[in-house]
């Protein structure tokens, strides 16, 4: 996150550099790996190899944690993805980079952008605007961008702009 640690509600991550490159901010969010699929099978008290019929286990390849399990023609989106589509909004001063995240051991990963210009509402009540975007490791959970005055730091919040911006409940 960059600012000071006490704007966000529970103390914890890593507070970010001005001088943070986007590898920086990759590992310190923990989004530095990538996601593999591999076939599922079961062994046998014998020792025998099943093959688990057609759906793949996804894995984080840094540590080989499942993610998720994925049909054989679905392919999983990379954290550099993610990355490279909020590159643009940073090239062209569109918004700066606010927080990222990992949540789930890697099932869902996140970037938080801060665009530059905000608004004020009726009593002097400054409102920020922000790009958030959300990246899935996780099978049939989509990956999504979407604009949002919910500063997102956790599960929390980030279930919250996303209520906002569908108008579900939480």
């Amino acid at each position: 996150f960059t600012g000071d640690r006490s704007n966000i509600w529970h103390s914890q991550g890593q507070q970010a550099s001005d001088q943070w490159s986007v590898a920086d901010w990759q590992a310190n969010s923990g989004h530095n790996f990538e996601v593999a699929k591999i076939k599922t099978q079961g062994v046998l008290e014998d020792g025998t190899i099943v093959p688990w019929g057609e759906n793949q286990l996804l894995i984080r390849t840094d540590t080989n944690a499942p993610l998720s399990f994925s049909t054989p023609d679905w392919t999983p989106t990379q954290n550099d993805q993610g990355w490279a589509f909020v590159e643009p909004f940073i090239k062209e001063g569109f918004a700066s980079y606010d927080t990222a995240g990992t949540l789930f051991d890697g099932r869902i990963c996140f970037i938080l952008l801060k665009t530059k210009d905000g608004f004020q509402l009726p009593g002097a009540d400054d409102t920020e605007g922000y790009l958030f975007v959300q990246i899935s490791h996780k099978y049939a959970v989509a990956d999504l961008a979407l604009p949002t005055s919910v500063r997102v730091v956790c599960n929390n919040t980030r279930r919250f702009a996303r209520s906002k911006a569908d108008g579900s409940k939480i």
